[in-house]
């Protein structure tokens, strides 16, 4: 076994892993907004909260791979 197949599996498992989850937000998102106008929420909170998923998601993803990368320090 090569280095270079290992890799690649880990790179295919990676691109599955990110297809489900956009696949799944693609079809959540846009009936969240539908559930929240139904349960009694206005215009404004639905914006705040449609608008807040995003931004908590990327700040996630940046802490993710802050300790991913354990603080910037250099790799042996």
């Amino acid at each position: 076994m090569t280095v270079g197949n290992g890799a690649g599996a880990e790179k295919r498992r990676l691109s599955q892993l990110y297809f489900l989850y956009y696949a799944a937000v693609g079809i959540y998102m846009p009936y969240l907004a539908l559930y929240l106008q139904q349960s009694g929420m206005n215009g404004v909170a639905i914006g705040s909260t449609m608008g807040l998923l995003p931004v908590i998601g990327s700040s996630l993803r940046c802490f993710g791979g802050g300790c991913r990368t354990d603080g910037g320090k250099p790799s042996p």
